[in-house]
């Protein structure tokens, strides 16, 4: 089990059945998206534990035996993350659309659609 903090970049491994703390991994965040959120969404994927972390520009990709932080930036932030069998999702919040700043012209309809297909309603 891995939880991680929402303010500070730090995330806990934890033994299931002790409740022992195994491992304590830190990452980057980039100056100016600090006042985004540090995590929004920990999963773990075989030595890995990925990390929505729009503060850090994408997600975090630690590996759990070095705790080595590497970043797959993306250009929207990341709410939820989920492992396929192939492949890792990365889902973006509902309210991805709002927080775009791409100075490009949205019909009010297209902007609820968006809302729509991302389940905010």
């Amino acid at each position: 089990m891995v939880v991680a903090d929402d303010a500070l970049p730090v995330a806990a491994e934890f033994d299931g059945a002790s409740g022992t703390v195994i491992r304590v991994f830190t990452w980057p965040l980039l100056k100016d998206l600090r006042d985004r959120p540090t995590a929004l969404d920990v999963l773990i994927s075989g030595t890995s534990v990925l990390i929505a972390s729009p503060a850090a520009g994408g997600i975090v990709d630690i590996d759990r035996h070095s705790g080595e932080a590497t970043l797959i930036p993306l250009d929207a932030e990341a709410g939820t993350l989920l492992a396929g069998r192939d492949a890792i999702w990365a889902i973006a919040r509902p309210d991805w659309h709002d927080n775009q700043d791409d100075g490009l012209p949205v019909a009010p309809e297209d902007r609820q659609r968006c809302r729509h297909l991302g389940g905010a309603g």
